[in-house]
């Protein structure tokens, strides 16, 4: 380690550190002597977990987005703040949002999204459910002001041919 950091880094350059890539590690390094190999794995606190979560530009919205451009359908807008819950993916001039739920963060009831935490239950199982209530508000604000809805989860999105037919029906209905 460079620079007394809890974090490991690389030096590249003698004015240049940067941090060790995530895949990185976890590494083998040969102990002193006796040609043992020991795994070191740097752990993190839930905090910082918890503070690498994102909450746009996923990999499951990506997903989404790169279909929807291969399918033809490009000019949607991001995150639009003044829509209700502010959808993932929406289409202004055909009044249809898409949002892209993660199945654990919203209790879907697929494995994923049922499984239960194991330490904290009682915030993590009360913070499911208050989102899944304000989605439910969200969803029906969008309706009321004449939006159709589409709600994909994160477990849904392996099947891309599926995927894809039901977002063509929903776009072109």
């Amino acid at each position: 380690m460079v620079g007394g950091s809890i974090f490991p880094v690389q030096k590249h350059s003698p004015s240049t550190i940067r941090p060790v890539p995530l895949e990185a590690r976890a590494n083998l390094r040969a102990s002193h002597g006796n040609n043992k190999l020991e795994l070191r794995v740097m752990t993190i606190s839930r905090s910082e977990n918890m503070r690498r979560i994102q909450g746009k530009d996923t990999k499951p919205e990506m997903v989404v987005r790169s279909l929807l451009r291969s399918l033809g359908y490009p000019g949607y807008r991001l995150h639009r703040s003044d829509l209700p819950g502010k959808p993932d993916v929406a289409y202004i001039g055909r009044q249809k949002a898409i949002v892209i739920n993660g199945c654990f963060w919203h209790g879907h009831d697929c494995k994923k999204g049922s499984r239960r935490p194991k330490s904290n239950q009682d915030y993590w199982l009360t913070k499911i459910s208050k989102n899944q209530k304000r989605d439910a508000v969200n969803q029906a604000a969008l309706l009321n002001l004449g939006w159709d809805v589409l709600i994909l989860w994160e477990c849904e999105l392996r099947n891309q041919d599926q995927l894809a037919q039901r977002l063509k029906n929903f776009l072109s209905g």
